[in-house]
């Protein structure tokens, strides 16, 4: 008993040796700006300015109305950006997620062009400044080679001329397909298909390896249907992917350059969504270009192709 006693009191002082008081700084619970912008070729600048939220504050979102926000073109100063309030744009928006007003910054003096330099500064008296640029990809140029119809599926093979270097893209599909109202009237709708209606073994569409149904992977599923031309660089790719049971006459094939820092951010969303429910596993950091701050300022550029055309 009394040797019992004695390991206890001994394990009881070794715990009690391993504590460490360590100063808590509080610099982790500083707020910090947001911005998060996705920048397309032909159409207008939309900016929206957040800020984060500590682990002690509610989850609403909190935007910034008035922030000093300048657009600078290929390097030149172009305009500082005026905030509009998105609720009076929109006074039926569902405004649950938003803690007060909700504001987002325009630039509609012209487009967005392939081949420039967009760069945008923010300064805030309450928060550290923050920058980020983005360069707009050009135009893929690809164009719908083959659809074959099996078994009820539309099988497609699209073909890409890539440029020589680093190039980054996205698949999307927009399929049509026949429904009947409760009042028993016939109607056709369209909409962006989900990853899990477009089926492919092709390796570009896997992350550049090689599926075969005897293949076991623990991997993300790619939901943004991303792809880079890791496997073709400079050269002519055909891309090969199946959609089940849409209408030919209506469905679009959308093949969309991205920059590189889109490209990055819709990847690590995609990990960081897939691992999250795994308890060992390491945290996925969603990558972002935002100097001083959080968020991602990318672009891109879209191919739209119709079957009526096939170009």
């Amino acid at each position: 008993m009394l040797r019992n006693t004695l390991l206890l009191v001994m394990l009881l002082g070794t715990l009690s040796s391993c504590e460490k008081e360590i100063e808590y700084k509080g610099k982790e619970l500083n707020n910090f700006l947001v911005l998060n912008a996705k920048l397309t070729e032909g159409e207008t600048i939309r900016i929206e300015l957040t800020r984060s939220n500590t682990i002690f504050e509610n989850k609403a979102i909190k935007t910034i109305g008035d922030a000093d926000v300048q657009l600078f073109i290929d390097g030149e100063y172009v305009e500082t950006l005026q905030a509009y309030n998105f609720f009076k744009d929109a006074p039926n928006y569902n405004q649950e997620h938003y803690s007060g007003e909700a504001y987002y910054y325009l630039y509609n003096t012209e487009s967005v062009k392939a081949g420039s330099t967009y760069t945008i500064k923010i300064k805030h008296s309450d928060y550290n400044d923050i920058s980020a640029s983005t360069q707009v990809p050009s135009k893929a140029d690809a164009w719908i080679k083959n659809i074959e119809s099996e078994n009820g599926n539309l099988n497609y093979t699209v073909a890409i001329k890539d440029e020589p270097g680093k190039n980054f893209y996205r698949l999307r599909v927009k399929g049509c397909y026949d429904y009947q109202t409760i009042n028993g009237v016939n109607e056709t709708g369209c909409t962006y298909l989900g990853y899990h209606s477009v089926s492919t073994k092709d390796p570009v569409l896997s992350f550049n390896r090689i599926i075969d149904e005897d293949s076991f992977t623990d991997y993300p599923d790619n939901v943004y249907l991303l792809f880079d031309d890791e496997l073709f660089d400079g050269e002519t790719y055909e891309l090969k992917f199946s959609i089940r049971g849409e209408k030919t006459d209506d469905a679009d094939i959308e093949i969309i350059q991205l920059d590189e820092n889109l490209y990055r951010y819709y990847n690590t969303v995609q990990m960081r969504d897939y691992y999250e429910d795994y308890a060992f596993s390491e945290p996925v950091r969603v990558y972002s270009n935002i100097k001083g701050g959080a968020g991602v300022l990318g672009s891109n550029n879209s191919h739209l192709m119709t079957l009526e055309n096939h170009n």
